[in-house]
């Protein structure tokens, strides 16, 4: 785990670039959290790279700078203790993502991760999402709609983003399987793959769909 020290604060890096053709898995393990004040933000491992650019804000700015370099593929999961040179603000909300480079080179970039803050009044944070459904199989073009429930971590409603759905569904191969938007399963050709089903702060749970 990598604490982080305003005192020794990356410089300015390149604002993130769209993610390479190169396969990763970035968004494996992509998760943001607060409590008493650190933030935990913790992403997947891409065995190329040499290096994770972070990038943190508050939810409702719009500071694109980096938040710190991470040197090291096998270093995914950070510690943020201050921001802007201050202590957490606890009553805000958060925003993170990270890049993963090589020599200076995305290698890809991950979804945003958005959590509210432990003092965030009335607001909380997905605890688990659960499917009714954890495996399906289709027939080659027939459709299934997955259906989900979200466990609150504590009271309140549940955190919202102005632009990121509460629920992202993304799929590991579209040449089996696509999904839409609103978690519609379509099956496209023969062979098995998984359907990601994300809340807002990064948890999730997966389909696995086989198409016959």
């Amino acid at each position: 785990m990598i604490a982080y020290d305003a005192a020794k604060a990356a410089e300015p890096q390149p604002e993130p670039q769209p993610q390479s053709k190169k396969k990763t898995d970035i968004n494996n393990g992509l998760k943001l959290s607060e409590k008493n004040g650190v933030v935990i933000f913790s992403y997947g491992e891409v065995s190329d790279a040499d290096s994770y650019v972070v990038y943190f804000r508050y939810c409702g700015t719009t500071s694109r700078k980096p938040l710190m370099t991470v040197q090291g593929a096998a270093n995914t999961t950070v510690t943020i203790k201050e921001f802007g040179g201050k202590k957490i603000n606890r009553k805000n909300s958060y925003t993170a993502w990270v890049v993963a480079k090589k020599d200076g080179e995305v290698l890809a970039t991950s979804a945003e991760v958005h959590a509210a803050g432990s003092k965030n009044k009335g607001v909380t944070n997905a605890k688990s999402v659960k499917v009714k459904k954890s495996a399906v199989t289709l027939k080659k073009g027939k459709k299934s709609a997955i259906k989900v429930t979200v466990k609150k971590a504590g009271k309140g409603k549940l955190h919202k983003s102005t632009k990121i759905a509460q629920i992202r569904y993304s799929t590991s191969n579209k040449k089996v399987a696509t999904v839409s938007k609103k978690g519609t399963i379509k099956a496209v050709g023969k062979g098995t793959c998984k359907i990601k089903v994300m809340a807002l702060n990064g948890v999730c749970t997966y389909v696995t769909v086989t198409v016959k």
